[in-house]
């Protein structure tokens, strides 16, 4: 899941998402999700190379599916998007279960400390990349701002990753009387956004992520 969250989101910049929309595109994709999965995976699995291809494999035919089908904008578009990250999440777990793993098995790396921080770098890889890709599908899907890749910008993207970093911080090492902190960045955002409902339906889905994320892994 970590080798995923990793290619999907941070290795794969806008221009490697315009040249998916061709072959070459789609196979440097997928090699990248197969070194990073490799990584991971190879010192606790011993039949990596065929997990890695039937990954490879797999998310290329996945990806090239919303290219050739998702529209750009819309409802629809989001739609897509989310069907996209259920089909590769199942594909993760059925070769999870196909190696001989147990999804509800723990998995170490020789060290504790190594574990852990690979074990939260998940929620927070999720909530802080994957999370402005969200916002820029939600954006795109509902009009909440006239020009979507506002969100992949990087001022715009910074204080998200920090703002959404932060509310999972709370949600997973303090107590829930101080969750309610976590949302204050996001409140300040939207009002400064203006009154339209489209900074607060973001401002939802971010907060909505990041607490998800939180109680999850928590």
């Amino acid at each position: 899941m970590l080798a995923h969250l990793i290619a999907d989101f941070v290795l794969q910049p806008y221009e490697l998402v315009e040249l998916k929309r061709r072959p070459v595109g789609l196979v440097i994709h997928s090699v990248i999700h197969a070194a990073i999965a490799t990584v991971l995976v190879a010192p606790f699995l011993p039949g990596w190379p065929v997990v890695i291809a039937v990954l490879a494999v797999a998310h290329y035919l996945i990806d090239w599916w919303k290219v050739a089908a998702s529209p750009s904008r819309g409802p629809a578009s989001l739609v897509f998007f989310l069907a996209d990250q259920l089909l590769h999440v199942a594909v993760l777990g059925l070769v999870v279960v196909g190696a001989g793993l147990s999804l509800r098995g723990e998995v170490t790396y020789g060290s504790l400390a190594v574990t852990g921080v690979l074990y939260y770098a998940v929620p927070y890889v999720a909530a802080t990349f994957a999370g402005a890709v969200l916002l820029y599908q939600v954006a795109a899907a509902f009009g909440t701002r006239g020009d979507p890749v506002q969100w992949l910008l990087p001022r715009r993207r910074v204080e998200g990753l920090v703002a959404r970093g932060l509310a999972l911080s709370f949600v997973l090492f303090a107590s829930p009387a101080l969750w309610v902190l976590g949302a204050v960045p996001f409140v300040v955002r939207a009002l400064a956004d203006g009154q339209e409902p489209g900074p607060w339906l973001e401002a939802a889905t971010g907060y909505g992520l990041a607490l998800g994320l939180g109680l999850l892994f928590r």
